[in-house]
């Protein structure tokens, strides 16, 4: 008041709310509000959990225009996973100690906080359960978290990369040739000096820019990209015979690292066999060495049922990108991710506990900076071993633990929503890839409107209204 200042008011309400009041905020003016305290965030079993009351559409309906949330974490002991239950987060790990997380959205009213687990652990890989029971009638639910160590620069296993990509003349609009060719450049550049990589372009005809898997030397690397630059758009496209080429580029090999394709396309097979079922026919008979095949499709005329078959039948994924979308961005962004392979051919073994329903049904490699969540039903609970088994350049690993498989906790009650939004998106998966069918649309219908319903009841209870949390007023959830 001596410094004829003006206020802001902070007074405690009850139950953990904090009012404050800005005086004045003038027209057409802003006011920042800057919050500083700390809290004691709960711990147990290696687990961290932090909630931030970020909810508010029960007292406002006017969107934020641009909310964005940051955090950073630090810990003696190296962290393993990171997961949020409520948002889509970002993650970046350069070392053990320290994780950077992000969240951002615009013109959104929040309707659920945000939620941040994460766990430490000295183990190579840090497994980490969580479960949701509500009685012993019904099956239990949990969520799975794998997280590696991040490898030391000498301890990094050398991969195998394939780029194949789509020259054909539609590139040529919006610059997506360009922007291909600089995600190229960057995928090119950001490989571990112990890597071996091809190049192979397609139109209605096929070239190499390397007659054979060439290890990633800076000169190696300087002549390919000063051959992507020489890339124009014209022609077909031949994606029957692109494949069948990268292929033969791999099968004389003889290590046992593993072996990755990345495949760019923004059209339908035009030239060559044009059938997708008959080229997915061929890449099933020619990948003999089991490479994994991450596809990237690129506008609104692609074959989402070919793409789709080309990843998920070789433990890949598909990713598309809109028209008016940045290609360089998204590609390198997803490589980044799978740069620094840590566990292939991975496998779960829940030996005492009878599981059903998991998902993801094939369990995608395990990256450095990455994680495995696996999401799934369980009968009767109790103690119980989980073990992950994968491979390391031809070697196989085993990790174990522990776990106690609750036969009543409804705590954590975002669990069943997540499993029921994995079990839609695999739904929704046999649905394209194998045409409509009945009684697959009826469950994704279903299960549907007992998110909603369920997601509903979660916002009424936390609000501090009445409501029973899954309890015998709601419907059950699908056997």
């Amino acid at each position: 008041m001596r410094k004829q200042r003006d206020p802001g008011i902070l007074s405690y309400v009850g139950k953990g709310l904090i009012r404050a009041r800005v005086f004045p905020i003038e027209p057409k003016k802003d006011k920042k509000i800057q919050i500083r305290y700390e809290e004691i965030l709960s711990y147990d079993a290696g687990v961290c959990r932090y909630q931030f009351a970020l909810a508010t559409n029960h007292i406002c309906k006017i969107p934020i225009e641009f909310l964005k949330i940051a955090v950073n974490v630090n810990s003696q002991d190296p962290i393993r996973n990171i997961y949020s239950p409520s948002h889509d987060i970002t993650s970046k790990r350069e070392e053990e100690h320290e994780a950077k997380i992000k969240f951002s959205d615009e013109n959104v009213v929040p309707d659920e906080d945000f939620q941040l687990i994460f766990s430490i652990s000295k183990d190579p890989v840090g497994l980490n359960l969580f479960t949701y029971k509500e009685d012993d009638d019904e099956k239990g639910f949990f969520l799975l978290l794998a997280a590696p160590s991040i490898p030391k620069p000498d301890e990094i296993n050398p991969k195998n990369v394939v780029f194949v990509l789509d020259r054909s003349g539609s590139m040529r609009s919006d610059k997506k040739i360009d922007q291909a060719k600089e995600a190229l450049e960057f995928c090119l550049r950001s490989l571990n000096r112990k890597d071996n990589f091809a190049i192979v372009t397609f139109s209605d005809e096929i070239d190499c820019l390397t007659d054979s898997l060439t290890r990633a030397k800076d000169d190696e690397i300087d002549e390919a990209c000063s051959k992507i630059k020489e890339i124009k758009a014209q022609g077909g496209t031949n994606i029957d015979g692109a494949m069948k080429e990268a292929f033969g580029l791999i099968e004389d090999r003889e290590d046992e690292r593993q072996t990755y394709i990345l495949f760019l396309t923004d059209g339908r097979p035009t030239a060559g066999e044009t059938k997708p079922e008959t080229i997915l026919e061929h890449i099933g008979k020619w990948n003999e060495e089991k490479c994994r095949i991450f596809v990237f499709g690129v506008g609104f005329n692609v074959n989402t049922h070919l793409l789709d078959g080309m990843s998920q039948k070789n433990k890949g994924l598909a990713k598309y990108v809109k028209p008016n979308e940045d290609i360089e961005v998204i590609v390198s962004s997803l490589y980044s991710k799978i740069a620094n392979p840590v566990l292939a051919d991975l496998k779960l073994d829940f030996e005492d506990i009878d599981v059903s329903k998991v998902y993801p049904n094939e369990l995608p490699d395990l990256f450095s900076g990455s994680q495995l969540v696996v999401l799934g039903r369980y009968e009767d609970g109790g103690e119980g071993t989980i073990t992950l088994t994968g491979k390391t350049n031809g070697e196989k690993r085993r990790f174990s633990d522990e776990f106690r498989f609750t036969k009543e906790n409804d705590d954590l009650d975002y669990i069943p929503r997540l499993w029921g939004a994995r079990r839609i998106g695999y739904l929704m998966d046999e649905i394209r890839l194998h045409g409509k069918d009945k009684e697959l649309t009826d469950e994704v219908i279903r299960l549907s409107k007992k998110i909603r319903h369920s997601h509903r009841i979660h916002r009424i209870s936390r609000a501090g209204r009445h409501a029973s949390r899954f309890g015998s007023g709601s419907p059950r959830w699908p056997a």
